[in-house]
């Protein structure tokens, strides 16, 4: 059985380039489904969709002279034998998306 993690982030960022091209307003809380996963974009209004592909969404706002994104990653890990090893391993992999960018958080979700 694979296992498939969702990664939600709330991040700081350089979305500016993307989010200066005209694009609507997506309604608050509004549904999609992703690679069997369903995301709920976020419920404030002044949010729009960035981004989308078959692993990932991305949604951003213009808050002020920040620009604030959203982001939400699936990925098929490998089959661990237990849970420690699967934490072990998701806790690196949260290190390495840290190292990255400036985030504020990151979460991870998985499904047996």
């Amino acid at each position: 059985m694979n296992r498939l993690i969702a990664i939600a982030l709330v991040t700081v960022s350089c979305a500016g380039a993307l989010l200066t091209q005209a694009r609507l307003p997506i309604k608050p809380a509004s549904i999609y489904h992703q690679g069997g996963v369903t995301v709920v974009s976020p419920n404030q209004p002044g949010w729009v969709l960035l981004q989308s592909s078959k692993s990932e969404i991305l949604f951003g706002r213009q808050d002020g002279d920040e620009i604030v994104s959203a982001n939400v990653k699936t990925l098929k890990t490998e089959i661990f034998d237990n849970d420690k090893d699967l934490m072990i391993s998701l806790e690196t992999l949260k290190k390495e998306e840290l190292s990255k960018l400036k985030r504020d958080s990151i979460h991870f979700n998985y499904v047996r």
